[in-house]
């Protein structure tokens, strides 16, 4: 169970500093600027996801708290 929650919360992240990247460029960084900084922000949203999942989990008992 904690390999799939793994498994998807890493194609989450990396989904999400691709398209991260693209919005940053946009907004007129460069790139190694728009790539570093969107590295950054999914590190924080899979640590926010994976924190939130860990207590529905627990919430929910099949984790122990």
């Amino acid at each position: 169970m904690e390999t799939i929650i793994l498994t998807f919360i890493t194609i989450i992240a990396i989904y999400s500093a691709i398209k991260i990247t693209s919005w940053y460029k946009y907004l007129g960084l460069s790139s190694v600027e728009a790539i570093s900084l969107s590295i950054l922000t999914s590190f924080f949203m899979v640590i926010t996801v994976g924190k939130l999942v860990k207590e529905v989990l627990v919430g929910l008992h099949y984790l122990p708290a």
